[in-house]
Protein backbone atom coordinates (compact mmCIF):
# COMPACT_ATOMS: atom_id res chain seq x y z
CA UNK A 1 0.00 0.00 0.00
CA UNK A 2 2.81 2.40 0.82
CA UNK A 3 4.39 1.74 -2.54
CA UNK A 4 1.16 2.66 -4.32
CA UNK A 5 0.74 5.81 -2.24
CA UNK A 6 4.29 6.90 -3.02
CA UNK A 7 3.86 6.18 -6.73
CA UNK A 8 0.65 8.22 -6.84
CA UNK A 9 2.35 11.11 -5.06
CA UNK A 10 5.34 10.90 -7.42
CA UNK A 11 3.02 10.95 -10.41
CA UNK A 12 1.25 14.08 -9.15
CA UNK A 13 4.62 15.79 -8.69
CA UNK A 14 5.63 14.62 -12.17
CA UNK A 15 2.52 16.26 -13.65
CA UNK A 16 3.06 19.42 -11.58
CA UNK A 17 6.62 19.71 -12.94
CA UNK A 18 5.28 19.22 -16.45
CA UNK A 19 2.79 22.04 -15.87
CA UNK A 20 5.56 24.30 -14.54
CA UNK A 21 7.62 23.70 -17.67
CA UNK A 22 4.62 24.60 -19.80
CA UNK A 23 3.81 27.74 -17.82
CA UNK A 24 0.55 26.37 -16.41
CA UNK A 25 1.26 27.62 -12.90
CA UNK A 26 -2.29 27.31 -11.55
CA UNK A 27 -2.41 23.65 -12.59
CA UNK A 28 1.03 23.04 -11.08
CA UNK A 29 -0.01 24.66 -7.81
CA UNK A 30 -3.19 22.58 -7.69
CA UNK A 31 -1.31 19.33 -8.31
CA UNK A 32 1.37 20.15 -5.74
CA UNK A 33 -1.24 21.19 -3.15
CA UNK A 34 -3.12 17.94 -3.80
CA UNK A 35 0.02 15.95 -2.93
CA UNK A 36 0.51 17.89 0.31
CA UNK A 37 -3.13 17.47 1.32
CA UNK A 38 -3.68 13.84 0.32
CA UNK A 39 -0.28 12.13 0.70
CA UNK A 40 1.15 13.74 3.87
CA UNK A 41 3.64 10.93 4.59
CA UNK A 42 4.93 10.42 1.05
CA UNK A 43 8.57 11.21 0.26
CA UNK A 44 7.39 13.45 -2.61
CA UNK A 45 6.13 16.08 -0.15
CA UNK A 46 9.41 18.01 -0.24
CA UNK A 47 9.31 18.29 -4.04
CA UNK A 48 5.60 19.17 -3.91
CA UNK A 49 6.21 21.98 -1.43
CA UNK A 50 9.07 23.35 -3.53
CA UNK A 51 6.89 23.26 -6.65
CA UNK A 52 4.02 24.88 -4.78
CA UNK A 53 6.29 27.70 -3.65
CA UNK A 54 7.64 28.20 -7.18
CA UNK A 55 4.14 28.20 -8.67
CA UNK A 56 2.90 30.73 -6.12
CA UNK A 57 5.90 32.94 -6.89
CA UNK A 58 5.22 32.78 -10.64
CA UNK A 59 1.57 33.65 -10.00
CA UNK A 60 2.56 36.71 -7.98
CA UNK A 61 1.29 35.26 -4.71
CA UNK A 62 4.42 36.04 -2.74
CA UNK A 63 2.80 35.80 0.70
CA UNK A 64 1.67 32.23 -0.05
CA UNK A 65 5.12 31.45 -1.47
CA UNK A 66 6.77 32.75 1.71
CA UNK A 67 4.42 30.69 3.89
CA UNK A 68 5.21 27.60 1.85
CA UNK A 69 8.94 28.32 2.14
CA UNK A 70 8.57 28.57 5.93
CA UNK A 71 6.94 25.14 6.02
CA UNK A 72 9.64 23.76 3.73
CA UNK A 73 12.44 25.15 5.94
CA UNK A 74 10.79 24.03 9.17
CA UNK A 75 10.31 20.52 7.85
CA UNK A 76 13.39 19.92 5.70
CA UNK A 77 15.91 22.61 6.70
CA UNK A 78 17.56 25.43 4.76
CA UNK A 79 18.87 23.05 2.08
CA UNK A 80 15.33 22.49 0.85
CA UNK A 81 15.31 25.96 -0.74
CA UNK A 82 18.38 25.26 -2.87
CA UNK A 83 17.55 24.63 -6.53
CA UNK A 84 17.22 20.99 -7.39
CA UNK A 85 19.65 19.66 -9.94
CA UNK A 86 17.14 17.46 -11.72
CA UNK A 87 13.46 17.34 -10.95
CA UNK A 88 11.39 14.21 -10.80
CA UNK A 89 10.08 14.97 -14.29
CA UNK A 90 13.60 14.86 -15.72
CA UNK A 91 14.54 11.74 -13.75
CA UNK A 92 11.58 9.76 -15.02
CA UNK A 93 12.09 10.56 -18.68
CA UNK A 94 14.83 8.78 -20.56
CA UNK A 95 17.63 10.96 -21.80
CA UNK A 96 17.03 11.93 -25.40
CA UNK A 97 19.78 11.69 -27.91
CA UNK A 98 20.39 14.74 -30.04
CA UNK A 99 18.64 14.46 -33.37
CA UNK A 100 21.08 13.94 -36.26
CA UNK A 101 21.49 16.79 -38.68
CA UNK A 102 20.20 16.44 -42.21
CA UNK A 103 23.74 15.85 -43.48
CA UNK A 104 24.38 13.11 -40.91
CA UNK A 105 21.11 11.40 -41.80
CA UNK A 106 21.94 11.55 -45.53
CA UNK A 107 25.42 10.12 -44.90
CA UNK A 108 23.95 7.26 -42.84
CA UNK A 109 21.54 6.39 -45.67
CA UNK A 110 24.37 6.32 -48.21
CA UNK A 111 26.42 3.90 -46.10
Amino acid sequence: MLYLRNRLADYEVFVAEFYMERGAYVGAANRARYVVENYPDAPAIEAALALLSDAYEKLGLSSLAQDTDKVLIATYGEDALKPRKRGLFERLLPRRRAEPSLEEAAAAVKD
